[in-house]
């Protein structure tokens, strides 16, 4: 798989995420904590015009200055993250020693999903005595203000700790999780997990890491493998953190009346593990830029509420009852202690923009039939709209274009076996219509072509030129590309079907979409016929995102058994044996130069060659064939 399974921060270093593990205490516990309003502020998109440099009224052009030091990068999208100012150090009480009480504060939640409606933060406190009698810890419930917004929600919660003043377990650890409301599923999920440390023992003594801190929401919990005793705050140092979604919070020794929040841009919390990387910054225009962003928390629950068809209720205890039931796990309802809180929908947390499309990347196909050995196979890819789209005219630059944005791979890996090619190509950004119903059609030709040394590429039989038939490709399939607002982001794998490409089964999948159901249904009317344990697997995702940059992707393979045991699919995406793609090098090769092999200076030279010929071959072939269908050419790929 060539797209990295999780987000990269800025600076991070490459780790595998663990599998996320259940938690094997409850923190979902819930409190009634007195709640006074605070206005929303989220300042509106900042002019670009702003930054730029000012205008002469002279149209004499001034003299050359010596080149300026570079500026600092703006914070993006209107202090969506903003850096730690260091003059706001010196607003900070002294660090207090670990026999001091001192206040915890939940200050807000920084940039919820798409797919979450409201939220509220749940934790508890690890670890937190030497020995001794342990003095009672309440655990943290706090919920959201009504008057705060609702994708960037504000808290009033403050816990005092170490009331007793006694000498406290410098390596204590707090849990904080933050469940949401999901509006695709109409229930409570985890956003996510992140664990602090309330001391710094860096210095020697430790003492309280006063001030604000921000700090990223991760998947999952921490394992646990070494016991609760041996939490740390750095457990999950290596879970996949959730693109844009943040906590911030204050550590302060303990004063009688609560310490306000500051402003968040006013660079007050330390925040640099937060710095936004080229796709979060996109993320956050994308929240920013919606109907939607000036909304408050009780605004959009009385949205959800009109929905729901029930009494829109005003800011205050009542609704604050009813977020509270709305944030209630379905075990708590039910009484099932069984049933786990099921994690937020990573797939879908972010809703689709035609604007900034989808990205689509084709990644293998596997168990070709054996009559497709000796040819070079690559893949056409393009979207059929579905039936609410079908008749929409294109958004401009391309957009909703299916003739305009269809594409073809490129780079076939030549170590590949040519039953089971690998395409190395980077993603291709698509940008239809959001129609459920809309599908990709990818359709494999496999060329019976022979090269020889020097460049030389000719039909495989006889002297006349294969002629590449769309209705016909060695194989074909679709796949499902939007799904609840989102792109329907992960790898699918689905299964490759015979030609030749039927209509009557397209226009059934763009009335109802490409799920298991379609491939079972044209089935049985024995519209499609499968070759045997042929699969392709196609990886989408939100165009938000770079392949580096993407949340967790998901696995998808129940079309795959619609049609045919998994098992059968397995064993061909096994199978290791077989004439790989450079056997089309070596086979008009001098004996001596297939013994020197693929390290070869020959093989070397001959291999660049073949690749160019072969794909220029190929795309000839291909927009001649579109041409004589009346269909467009494929623009932008080398022809002979």
């Amino acid at each position: 798989m060539k797209i990295l399974p999780y987000f990269s921060v800025k600076d991070a270093k490459p780790a595998s995420p663990p599998r996320p593990r259940f938690m094997p205490v409850n923190i979902n516990l819930d409190d009634d904590d007195d709640e006074e309003e605070v206005k929303p502020k989220i300042e509106p998109l900042p002019d670009s015009a702003s930054s730029s440099s000012e205008d002469s009224d002279d149209d004499t052009p001034p003299p050359r200055d010596p080149t300026p030091p570079p500026r600092p990068p703006a914070a993006p999208e209107d202090g969506a993250w903003c850096p730690h100012d260091r003059s706001q150090d010196g607003r900070l009480p002294e660090p207090t020693p670990v026999t001091a009480t001192f206040d915890l504060y939940i200050d807000s939640v920084r940039f919820i999903p798409d797919n979450a409606v409201f939220c509220k933060v749940t934790g508890r406190v690890f670890n937190f005595n030497l020995g001794g009698e342990a003095e009672k810890l309440d655990d943290i419930l706090a919920y959201p203000l009504h008057s705060s917004n609702h994708r960037c929600p504000r808290f009033n919660f403050r816990m005092a700790l170490n009331k007793d003043r006694v000498i406290v377990n410098h390596n204590m650890v707090i849990m904080l999780r933050i469940y949401c409301y999901e509006e695709s599923t109409n229930q409570m999920v985890v956003a996510g997990t992140t664990l602090l440390a309330p001391f710094d023992s860096a210095q020697g003594k430790p003492v309280l890491r006063v001030g604000g801190h921000q700090q990223r929401i991760r998947v999952g919990l921490p394992s646990f493998e070494g016991g609760v005793a041996n939490l740390m705050a750095s457990d999950m140092d290596s879970n996949p953190t959730i693109p844009g979604l943040t906590i911030l919070y204050r550590l302060l020794p303990h004063t009688e009346s609560a310490v306000d929040a500051p402003e968040y841009s006013s660079g007050y919390y330390q925040s640099a593990s937060c710095e936004p990387g080229e796709s979060e910054t996109r993320l956050f225009r994308h929240y920013l830029r919606r109907d939607t962003a000036d909304l408050t928390v009780g605004e959009w629950c009385r949205r959800l509420q009109e929905r729901q068809r029930t009494s829109q209720l005003a800011d205050g205890p009542n609704l604050q009852k009813w977020m509270e039931t709305m944030l209630e796990s379905k075990k708590e309802k039910d009484k099932d202690k069984k049933a786990a809180v099921p994690d937020l929908d990573l797939q879908k947390f972010i809703h689709y923009d035609i604007e900034v499309g989808a990205n689509v990347m084709l990644e293998q196909a596997f168990g070709l039939p054996a009559f497709l050995e000796n040819r070079f196979t690559l893949a056409m890819v393009e979207y059929l709209p579905g039936k609410a789209t079908k008749d929409s005219g294109p958004a401009g630059a391309g957009r909703g274009d299916p003739a305009a944005e269809r594409f073809v791979t490129q780079k076939l890996d030549i170590n590949s076996l040519q039953r089971s090619p690998n395409w190395t190509d980077p993603h291709t950004t698509l940008h239809p219509h959001y129609d459920d119903d809309t599908v990709l059609l990818v359709r494999l030709f496999s060329l019976p072509l022979e090269y020889r040394p020097g460049g030389t590429v000719r039909p495989r039989d006889g002297d006349a030129e294969p002629e590449l038939q769309l209705d016909r490709p060695a194989a074909w399939t679709l796949l499902q590309l939007f799904d609840s607002k989102s792109v329907f982001s992960g790898t699918h794998a689905v299964p490759l079907l015979m030609p030749p490409v039927n209509s009557e089964f397209l226009e059934l999948a763009q009335r109802t979409g490409a799920g298991a159901k379609l491939f079972s249904e044209g089935k049985s009317k024995e519209l499609i016929t499968p070759h045997d344990g042929a699969s392709l697997e196609v990886t989408i995702w939100d165009g938000t995102f770079s392949s580096e940059e993407c949340p967790p992707i998901q696995r998808y393979d129940s079309v795959l058994a619609a049609l045919q045991p998994l098992d059968k699919y397995n064993k061909h995406k096994s199978q290791k044996a077989g004439p790989p793609v450079n056997a089309l090098v070596f086979e008009n090769m001098t004996e001596k130069q297939q013994q020197e092999g693929v390290h070869g200076d020959d093989y070397i030279y001959e291999k660049q060659t073949f690749e160019t010929a072969m794909v220029k071959k190929f795309n000839t072939l291909l927009n001649k064939a579109l041409v004589s269908s009346g269909e467009k050419k494929i623009q932008g790929i080398p022809e002979e």
